[in-house]
């Protein structure tokens, strides 16, 4: 089971992201009630955390996780590990990775179902002139 525990983290994240996509293209209405004032709150929160920061903080972020996993490939290699840790290790990339698109989904993805925001906030589109 330890070789495997990996593995059922990202089934499970996995699961959850594709059960809120389907969930979003069902019920849209009510997505567009909730998520797009949810969504908003969530980012003001980031914003505010990551606002003072002079460089683009996700991006760096998927860089040390990029630079971690090939660290860690590398040092099993160098190591000589079995067949066995591989297969852990894959594991646990891959729920990183699926932990990445589910939290993707809830913070961002979502939007994609929801009304759009002229929508949302009634503007007029009335055709202009030079």
């Amino acid at each position: 089971m330890k070789k495997w525990l990996g593995y059922v983290v990202a089934v499970i994240t996995a699961a959850i992201a594709i059960a809120l996509i389907s969930y979003a293209k069902t019920y849209s209405v009510l997505v567009d009630m909730v998520y797009p004032y949810v969504t908003r709150l969530v980012v003001t929160e980031l914003s505010g955390y990551t606002g003072g920061i002079g460089l683009c903080i996700w991006q760096f972020l998927l860089f040390v996780i990029v630079a971690v996993i090939l660290g860690t490939l590398v040092y099993m290699i160098i190591r000589k590990r079995g067949l066995g840790s591989y297969v852990r290790w894959l594991g646990w990339v891959l729920a990183v990775v699926c932990f990445l698109f589910m939290f993707n989904t809830v913070i961002y993805g979502l939007n994609k179902y929801a009304s759009p925001l002229a929508d949302d906030v009634r503007l007029e589109m009335n055709e202009y002139t030079v």
